[in-house]
């Protein structure tokens, strides 16, 4: 017997199929300098220029930052529904959604939000 959760389980059998549907909920992701430099240099944009990745840091986590458009996602492309930063996205969005729910980034409602969340579940319940 496996001393994983439920929720370790299904993150690790977690297939993402890139639909987009988080991105269209947003949420408060959080995401640090180096990962903000790293998203900055790939989309060829200065991070200290907020008009184009709007971030505030948290006063409470120095070196951390919250994106402050978040609904939808203001990496979401709009028109394809796709993420634009895919390839460099934050850790909390490849922690999506059971990692992120087992660390407090997110809710229950939030995961099941997300199509391929929801038939882990009901495979599970079957």
């Amino acid at each position: 017997m496996s001393d994983k959760t439920l929720a370790e389980t299904l993150q690790d059998e977690f297939k993402c199929s890139e639909c987009g549907f988080c991105c269209s909920r947003g949420g408060q992701i959080k995401i640090t300098k180096q990962e903000l430099e790293v998203i900055g240099e790939f989309l060829e944009a200065p991070i200290t220029c907020a008009a184009l990745i709007p971030v505030r840091e948290l006063e409470a986590e120095p070196g951390v930052f919250m994106l402050t458009v978040t609904w939808p996602c203001f990496f979401q492309d709009k028109m394809g529904k796709g993420c634009i930063i895919h390839l460099v996205k934050p850790q909390a969005c490849r922690d999506y959604p059971w990692k992120l729910f087992l660390n407090g980034g997110c809710s229950i409602l939030d995961v099941m939000c997300c199509p391929e969340a929801r038939k882990q579940i009901e495979a599970v319940l079957k």
